[in-house]
């Protein structure tokens, strides 16, 4: 599939869901398969490695037992956001499977590599802390690619424990960016409802 379109953050979804919420809406959206074997063979095809992370997230939530042996494999893949996907449908399937496949992923230059930061938001959904250090360096730096794919990882590292996360947010809060600005303020209300 060349063309395909990418839906807007579905509303009203708690933060911490919106990643599988949106991977279940790029399905729906393109008229692809949300299930069983059709939703299985998307992970084979030739199709864009977006849709590919969207079904190994669907397969995920399925719980769909069949797909995780590909899913193991795609959580090693060279492709480092795809890896990430993977792994984060394992761990639905295979809690161990995934943190290990998600913990190999945080190890990875975060500069060069842009699945090391969301792996660190992945694993933080487990309690694990890893990767944090790269979060805040990508949070520091000056590419704004990579300083908002940290700054999404903050909510989960506070959740999981991390006072330098909770006091990251406090500040992006007010930061120049106002997108950035904007997400922190969300972050901070979904930290405040739990």
């Amino acid at each position: 599939m060349d063309d395909f379109e990418i839906p807007e953050p579905p509303q009203g979804v708690p933060y911490a869901d919106r990643e599988d919420a949106l991977a279940t809406r790029l399905l729906e959206v393109n008229g692809l398969p949300t299930e069983g074997a059709p939703l299985r063979a998307l992970l084979d095809g030739g199709d864009s490695p977006v849709v590919k992370a969207a079904a190994a997230r669907q397969l995920g939530l399925r719980g769909d037992r069949d797909a995780e042996p590909r899913l193991r494999e795609l959580a090693n893949s060279d492709d480092d956001l795809l890896a990430v996907h993977a792994a984060a449908g394992l761990g639905k399937l295979d809690p161990e499977g995934g943190a290990a496949a998600l913990r190999k992923l945080v190890t990875l230059p975060h500069d060069a590599y842009p699945g090391a930061l969301q792996a660190a938001g992945e694993l933080a959904r487990t309690g694990e802390i890893r990767g944090e250090s790269g979060v805040f360096a990508a949070l520091d730096g000056d590419i704004p690619v990579l300083r908002t794919i940290a700054a999404k990882q903050l909510y989960f590292l506070a959740k999981a424990g991390s006072s330098e996360a909770r006091e990251r947010l406090d500040a992006l809060a007010a930061d120049p960016d106002p997108g950035l600005a904007a997400l922190a303020r969300t972050q901070l209300g979904a930290l405040a409802e739990r």
